[in-house]
């Protein structure tokens, strides 16, 4: 018996320490000088990602940052990860960041959107029409002025989850800032540091309110690439670099106290025989 009870002691701090720590998914810092690479991180790089509209844009790495330079005429350029991140798994925490160094406009070149996005299809977010995605837009100058914008899509058909007001944000930070969105089986909490705003991004929602998706609309298409796409007003130039982008999965504690419990049982089974 206390052989027993030993074990369950060191069971149950093993599983104290192991649902406080995070599994990497994806970690680029983009420091290898190489776009398509992620030899430090976990992770297999990014890839320039265009709509084709106007003149080409661009995506380069360099030091400790990519940075995306949009092309000409509204032409949205961005970057979307090589490989998929599976979010299948409900009983998971899942936090996605992106740390931006900056965004700025250039010359007469004014931004208009920054995107923030999941997304089923590998390529550009509106090229596929069996597609299913989770965007995040900033500062739509186009259609709600310094605001941010969540917005669900699937199979074309797209539909605004939440919005808020910025304040007086005019696309521009110099300083950079943080997105983070935070997803697990009741909901997600999408949020902002540092933006240069009066406001920060701040939403959230339970998955199936409302016009809200249910958990398993989201993910249960297939894993998930993740981007982030610039656009301008019109003219050329506008820019944005990037310091990090990563995806982390926290188990539950009830799953694993289930897991544990389950194992206890087996060994106390194995005992009796």
């Amino acid at each position: 018996m206390a052989r027993t009870v030993l074990l369950v002691t060191v069971t149950l701090a093993s599983l104290a320490t192991a649902s406080a720590s995070a599994a990497a998914l994806l970690d680029d810092h983009f420091n290898d000088s190489v776009l398509a690479t992620n030899t430090s991180g976990v992770g297999d790089g990014f890839t320039l990602v265009e709509n084709t509209s106007g003149t080409g844009g661009s995506a380069t790495e360099a030091g400790t940052i990519a940075t995306i330079t949009e092309g000409s005429v509204s032409r949205t350029t961005g970057i979307i990860s090589d490989n998929a991140i599976d979010f299948s798994n409900s009983s998971n925490t899942y936090t996605v960041e992106w740390d931006v160094d900056t965004l700025a406009s250039s010359g007469s070149s004014t931004v208009r959107r920054s995107w923030y996005v999941l997304q089923t299809n590998s390529n550009f977010i509106y090229s596929s029409a069996t597609d299913n995605q989770f965007i995040l837009i900033i500062n739509d100058a186009g259609n709600v002025d310094d605001s941010s914008e969540l917005i669900y899509r699937k199979d074309s058909t797209a539909t605004t989850l939440g919005t808020n007001s910025l304040g007086d944000y005019s696309g521009n930070d110099a300083d950079g800032f943080t997105v983070r969105m935070v997803l697990d089986a009741t909901g997600y909490t999408i949020s902002s540091v540092g933006l240069d705003a009066t406001n920060q991004v701040a939403l959230s929602g339970s998955w199936g309110v409302d016009s809200n998706p249910t958990y398993a609309d989201l993910f249960g298409d297939g894993s998930m690439f993740v981007s982030t796409y610039l656009q301008d007003l019109g003219a050329t130039g506008v820019q944005t670099s990037i310091d990090r982008i990563s995806v982390t999965a926290v188990p539950e504690p009830g799953s694993l106290a289930i897991m544990v419990l389950g194992g206890l049982m087996l060994i106390a089974a194995r005992r009796r025989r």
